[in-house]
C-alpha cells in the first residue's frame, strides 16, 4: 500500500477561479498498514508528515523496513515536495503509531502517538511501555534528530495520544485517552475510579517537562479525543463520548445519559474547562478541529445515521459519511 500526501498552494487573486496543485508525493510499499495521519509545515515551507507503515516502505529518500511490525514514522519534504529524510519509530515485533504532529515558531517539531514495547526513536533515545500501549511525545529538529521523548501511560491498559498542538509561547499540548486505573505523566498521576476510558489533556514545555495533566471523570465510556488546536489562548478538543455522566473539569460532555455523541471541549491554557458542546444521534465522531482569530471553531468528522445539530439534522447516506 502507498501513502499519498499533498501540499496545495493557491493564488489568491479575485480574477482566478481554477486553482492548481503545487505538488503531490507518495510513499509506501508492500505492506497493508501504511497510513498518513498528520502533516505540518515549518517557517521555510517544508512539510513534515507522520503515520505508520508495515512491510518495506520507500519514501524516495530512504526506506523503512519494520518487517512484521507496524512502525511509526516522521518524514520531511522541502517546499518543492522533494523528500529530505524519514525517521522510524520502531518497537521490534510490536507496534508504534504516530498520529499527530505540530511545529512551533522556532521550528521545533513535536510528534505524538502510541507504542507497545521498547520504542526506538533514533539518536540513542528509547522508551519502554508499561506492558500495553502507552503514549509518547517526541521532539525532533529540522534535520530529523530526536531531541527527547516522554512516556505517559497506565499499567495493563491501552493509552493513546491522537493530537498535539503548540501555543505562541512554546507550550506543547497533547490529547488522547486512557483506560487504566491510574495514568501517569512523569510526576503527575490521575486516578480513574470507574476504570472507564478517560479523555486526557496534558501540557509540556519545550524541554519535555510536564506542566499539568487532566482527565475526564465519571462512569462514561470516553471513547476518543481525536484532535486538538490552540487559538486565542484557548485549547479546543474534539472526539467522541459515549454514555452516562462524563464531564471534564465539572463541565458535562453529553446532554443526556445513555447517548453517544461528537463533542467539542474548550479549555484555557491552564487546563481549566470553559465550555463543551455535543451533537448526538448515531455513531458520530469529531476527527479534526481548527479555530480562527475571531473565535469561530471548525470541526470535521464522521457520522453514521443522524447527526442532530442546533438548527439542522444531517443523515448519512450509507454507513460512515
Amino acid at each position: 500500500m502507498r501513502i499519498l500526501f499533498t501540499a496545495v498552494a493557491f493564488n489568491l487573486l479575485c480574477t482566478l477561479h481554477a486553482q492548481q496543485w503545487n505538488w503531490a508525493a507518495d510513499a509506501g510499499g508492500g505492506g497493508n498498514t501504511d497510513f498518513c495521519y498528520g502533516i505540518a509545515t515549518d517557517s521555510q515551507g517544508s512539510a513534515y508528515w507522520v503515520g505508520t507503515v508495515s512491510g518495506s516502505a520507500d519514501f524516495g529518500c530512504g526506506t523503512l523496513a519494520p518487517g512484521s511490525t507496524i512502525a511509526g514514522f516522521v518524514a520531511k519534504a522541502d517546499a518543492n515536495g522533494v523528500c529530505q529524510w524519514v525517521r522510524g519509530i520502531t518497537v521490534g515485533f510490536n507496534e508504534a503509531w504516530a498520529y499527530g504532529i505540530a511545529i512551533d515558531a522556532q521550528d521545533r517539531i513535536y510528534v505524538t502517538g502510541s507504542y507497545d514495547g521498547n520504542a526506538d526513536f533514533g539518536n540513542g533515545i528509547t522508551l519502554n511501555s508499561m506492558g500495553s500501549d502507552d503514549i509518547f511525545l517526541a521532539r525532533y529538529d529540522v534535520d530529523g534528530n530526536c531531541i527527547w521523548s516522554r512516556r505517559a501511560g497506565s499499567s495493563g491498559s491501552s493509552d493513546e495520544a491522537r493530537g498535539v498542538a503548540v501555543s505562541e509561547d512554546g507550550g506543547v499540548f497533547i490529547t488522547g485517552f486512557s483506560g487504566g486505573s491510574t495514568i501517569t505523566f512523569d510526576n503527575i498521576s490521575i486516578p480513574n475510579a470507574g476504570n472507564a476510558r478517560q479523555i486526557i489533556v496534558a501540557h509540556y514545555d519545550s524541554l519535555g517537562t510536564v506542566q499539568w495533566a487532566k482527565a475526564s471523570t465519571g462512569t462514561a465510556q470516553g471513547k476518543t479525543a481525536r484532535a486538538i488546536t490552540v487559538a486565542n489562548d484557548r485549547l479546543f478538543i474534539t472526539g467522541q463520548m459515549g454514555y452516562n455522566n462524563a464531564s471534564f473539569d465539572g463541565i458535562p460532555l453529553l446532554p443526556a445519559p445513555n447517548t453517544v455523541g461528537m463533542y467539542t471541549l474548550a479549555c484555557d491554557l491552564d487546563g481549566n474547562g470553559l465550555w463543551a458542546r455535543s451533537y448526538i444521534g448515531g455513531d458520530n465522531e469529531g476527527m479534526g478541529i481548527s479555530a480562527d482569530t475571531l473565535g469561530n471553531v471548525f470541526v470535521a468528522g464522521r457520522m453514521w445515521g443522524n447527526l442532530y445539530l442546533p438548527d439542522d439534522t444531517l443523515a448519512s447516506v450509507s454507513g460512515n459519511d
